[in-house]
């Protein structure tokens, strides 16, 4: 429940602003204490974990928001 971006960006050659969006995107949900965004660690905590999902759409390339879905996490 758990990732440290630092550690991925290291081992695959990338940098942090990779994840810019993500992390802007996080905000509201950091927030709302569902995530904490700790520097380059997100986690998730055991309590918040049926919102997993909800945190890690945020890190989605493929996925598009779009007003006449369903909601994000049921």
């Amino acid at each position: 429940m758990e990732v440290d971006l630092d550690d991925r960006c290291a081992r695959h050659g990338g940098d942090m602003s990779t994840f810019a969006g993500a992390l802007a995107a996080l905000e509201p949900l950091a927030a709302d204490g569902i995530c904490v965004v700790d520097g380059g660690t997100v986690r998730v905590a055991e309590t918040h974990r049926p919102f997993a999902r909800l945190v890690a759409s945020a890190f989605d390339a493929y996925l598009k928001p779009n007003k006449k879905r369903h909601a994000r996490a049921v």
